[in-house]
């Protein structure tokens, strides 16, 4: 038997068994705790998803249609933590923009993934937008933090909701933390400085991020008036044999205006310095003078997102999966030892800084949707 997965908010209409028969069957509530077989379903709706293949009334049966419920959509924990009105769920508006999203989503991805868990986030953010559309004013774009543990699926994720915002003709803008890395030559520099220091020594932990380049061009995106650009960093880290490198300014990506949205995503994003005497290791303690810093962008985002996950080694796992895809594709990939060598320079933050940043609030206006993810990136309830 295939992997199994739990669908909640498809509910099957049409089934057709092995020797071609027809039958139907209605699931009150949607398809929630009902045991499915994935199986792909590109040829029937054109898409990159997941459909069902379960026993029902004459044996083996391939599910021939499926389509979103009210009580499906609104049972997503991630729906639930965004305080979404299920009253107000337009379900043919929900499965275009998911259909539409999913025509050009990364291979792999499922519908009831964009459903559960992307979708909700999109309208979450929607509606802070027009919330907060007179505070806005001079064209003004809303600024969202997302914070994920790396490997958690925040590229994904953006790029989705980056549709999403084009499918409802609004401009979206995705920024990472890893594009303001800085440069080869500077981050040599912050090495030498703290010498044997292995948080600093390679780029990743704050102090390893340009924050004023970061604050400067998110304040460029925000007020970015209609028809100027603004370019935004990228980094290369397959640079200096994977040490990594600040792209040159020609290889930027562009953003024009007028912005309706930008989106800020990093591993770290909402962490926030402890202060001296509250630290777990010495080695932290110029980590913790650099995430003072992150003050600065905190005071400019209008919401964060913060995707939370039970344990933060889960990392390991990730990781593993991304080497293992890397060498599936021909690439070269870290040996064990590199693997463990690279995540452990990030385990202390996330040890030092996680359970404040699950705990207590980052923004002042108290806009932030907190969510959790399952070692499959699956939403599960907090």
């Amino acid at each position: 038997m295939g992997p199994l997965t739990f669908l909640t908010s498809l509910e099957v209409v049409g089934w057709r068994t092995k020797d071609g028969r027809r039958g139907s069957l209605s699931v009150p509530g949607g398809f929630s705790g009902c045991v499915c077989r994935r199986v792909r379903w590109e040829e029937q709706r054109r898409m990159r998803s997941r459909a069902c293949n379960a026993s029902a009334p004459g044996g083996g049966t391939t599910w021939a249609k499926a389509r979103l419920t009210v009580d499906g959509i609104a049972d997503s924990p991630v729906f639930q933590s965004a305080g979404l009105d299920r009253t107000s769920v337009d379900v043919a508006e929900w499965e275009r923009l998911a259909e539409a999203a999913l025509d050009k989503a990364p291979k792999g991805l499922s519908l009831d993934v964009i459903v559960t868990y992307y979708l909700p986030i999109f309208f979450w953010i929607e509606n802070l937008l027009e919330a907060t559309k007179e505070n806005r004013a001079g064209q003004k774009a809303l600024a969202v933090g997302l914070s994920c543990p790396q490997g958690g699926g925040k590229t994904t994720m953006t790029r989705v909701l980056e549709h999403l915002f084009e499918l409802k003709e609004q401009t979206c803008v995705i920024a990472s933390t890893d594009d303001f890395y800085l440069t080869h030559s500077e981050q040599q520099e912050l090495a030498s400085k703290h010498s044997g220091n292995r948080l600093l020594e390679l780029r990743g932990n704050p102090g390893s991020m340009d924050v004023k380049l970061m604050e400067s061009t998110l304040r460029h995106l925000v007020s970015l008036p209609s028809g100027s650009s603004c370019r935004v960093p990228r980094y290369d880290k397959s640079a200096f044999q994977g040490k990594g490198d600040r792209c040159p300014e020609e290889k930027w990506a562009e953003a024009v205006g007028p912005i309706d949205v930008v989106l800020l995503e990093g591993w770290c994003m909402g962490f926030k310095s402890c202060g001296a005497n509250a630290l777990s290791l010495p080695e932290l303690a110029p980590v913790d003078e650099y995430l003072r810093g992150f003050e600065s962008i905190y005071q400019m985002l209008d919401a964060l997102v913060v995707v939370q996950v039970e344990d933060y080694r889960v990392v390991y796992k990730w990781r593993e999966e991304a080497e293992e895809k890397m060498r599936m594709e021909g690439k070269p990939g870290m040996s064990a030892s590199e693997l463990r060598d690279f995540v452990e320079r990030f385990l202390p933050s996330y040890q030092q800084y996680l359970p404040g940043l699950y705990s207590s609030p980052v923004l002042a206006s108290g806009q932030e949707l907190r969510l959790k993810i399952s070692p499959k990136r699956r939403p599960v309830r907090i």
